[in-house]
């Protein structure tokens, strides 16, 4: 699996909104979990089924800026 990640953060007064755009080129049906973490806290979580085929994904996510740090993960995990 090929992928692109491109991050965009936005800070506003009570909320932060994080842009996230990634591409992948999946050579066999697959699915995988993706992840945002904040100082290793879990901010969000999504599984994602896919066939074979280039991928784009985009989206938009807005967290209260209490639970956000300046140490931003994102993380793509393969399911087996």
């Amino acid at each position: 699996m090929n992928e692109k990640f491109k991050l965009k953060l936005e800070s506003l007064i009570d909320s932060i909104n994080l842009n996230v755009s990634f591409s992948v080129n999946i050579i066999e049906n697959k699915s995988f979990i993706y992840e945002i973490l904040s100082d290793d806290n879990l901010l969000y979580s999504d599984s994602i089924k896919v066939s074979y085929g280039n991928y784009n994904f985009d989206k938009k996510f807005s967290f209260h800026s209490n639970n956000i740090t300046n140490n931003i993960v994102t993380k793509i995990t393969p399911i087996g």
